[in-house]
């Protein structure tokens, strides 16, 4: 669960944005994980033909430990597609992603002396 990976975590934005060399690129995608959700971080490529997973766990780990700074970078897909009629051909695709994550605000403790005005 991503609560028991970071407690302080309200949630986890993923956007992938898909680099493809063709005419018809595949539409970016978000994710948002709250709490509850399980932490995993790997995501399918998009083309229904690819048995390929982009991972993202690192990411998401430097996301989540950095407070401020969002992870982003670019991948490309190890799987292999079958399109074409051709087995086992690799996909190659590249994303570009950002991985966000927002954290509970931190409450400060207050100050308990109280200032006297005369």
């Amino acid at each position: 669960m991503l609560r028991e990976i970071s407690p302080s975590a309200t949630h986890l934005a993923v956007r992938l944005q898909f680099l493809a060399d063709e005419r018809s690129s595949h539409a970016e995608q978000s994710f948002v994980l709250y709490p509850s959700a399980r932490a995993y971080f790997g995501f399918p490529c998009p083309y229904g033909d690819c048995d390929g997973i982009y991972d993202l766990t690192q990411a998401a780990q430097s996301a989540l430990q950095h407070l401020a700074l969002p992870a982003t970078g670019t991948l490309e897909c190890k799987g292999a597609r079958s399109g074409h009629r051709v087995p086992g051909q690799l996909c190659c695709l590249q994303v570009s992603y950002t991985v966000t994550a927002q954290h509970h605000a931190q409450v400060l403790p207050r100050n308990t002396e109280l200032s006297r005005s005369t």
